[in-house]
């Protein structure tokens, strides 16, 4: 039988979500997949192998899964309290990606104790968040908290909109964490009025020039070249580059 339509559009969008933000991928489990089994029993069962398929149904209609169950539970288990590995092997990556997140710098900004108003990278609020407790984001994947106003002001300043400087300026924004190829970062280190605090080939942290940082965009176009180069799969020279 075809699919029913609202079928389509529950697996159409769990999985579309999912796929698109790694977080939602328990919504599709929970939702889109059990829909999906629906149809898929009907392949499992059009597939050659008709008596073991009868074999395992007349199997889990009699026996328990209770061992099975606890047994993957355990395995489960142990590999987390390893950190994700088995022996030298790693099973389940325990770590941040840093091509991704700006790790290295958010530890460097966190133990140089720095405060302030932040702009940051949408995708970057959230681990913001979990390795720099104390410092607020401008925005994180919970959009619906932060209401309409933080999020249009978010996309006047990321697609450097008219009336983006203004922005920045209306929240009193001191530092901006952004992804190293932001083009926004040259609009604002180029006019003089801000400099890098610190980057490399993930992010870059820019503040005021008032604040202490040199102005100009040399140590920027270095880590641009270093994230061109990773990007690449090339052996990049990350050298952070630091600001007194």
């Amino acid at each position: 039988a075809p699919l029913a339509s609202w079928h389509i559009v529950v697996i159409a969008a769990t999985l579309g979500s999912a796929l698109v933000y790694g977080r939602n991928v328990a919504v599709f489990a929970v939702s889109g997949l059990p829909v999906a089994a629906i149809y898929l029993n009907r392949i499992w069962n059009r597939l050659p192998g008709e008596a073991f398929r009868r074999r395992l149904g007349a199997s889990s209609a009699f026996a328990t899964t209770v061992p099975w169950v606890a047994g993957v539970s355990l395995l489960l288990f142990l590999i987390a309290v390893r950190g994700g590995t088995v022996g030298s092997a790693e099973i389940l990556p325990n770590r941040f990606d840093r091509y991704l997140f700006p790790v290295d710098l958010v530890q460097q900004a966190k133990q140089a104790g720095l405060t302030g108003r932040m702009f940051n990278d949408f995708r970057y609020g959230g681990y913001v968040q979990y390795a720099w407790p104390g410092q607020r984001v401008f925005i994180d994947g919970a959009t619906d908290v932060y209401g309409a106003d933080i999020l249009r002001a978010h996309q006047t300043v990321m697609g450097l909109l008219p009336g983006w400087r203004d922005s920045l300026a209306t929240w009193r924004i001191d530092l901006v964490l952004l992804p190293t190829d932001q083009p926004m970062l040259n609009e604002l280190v180029q006019d003089g009025t801000w400099g890098v605090w610190r980057c490399d080939a993930t992010a870059a942290l820019i503040r005021p020039v008032a604040m202490g940082v040199q102005p100009g965009d040399s140590a920027l176009a270095g880590c641009r070249r270093a994230r061109a180069a990773l990007a690449e799969g090339l052996e990049p020279a990350i050298g952070i580059q630091p600001q007194p």
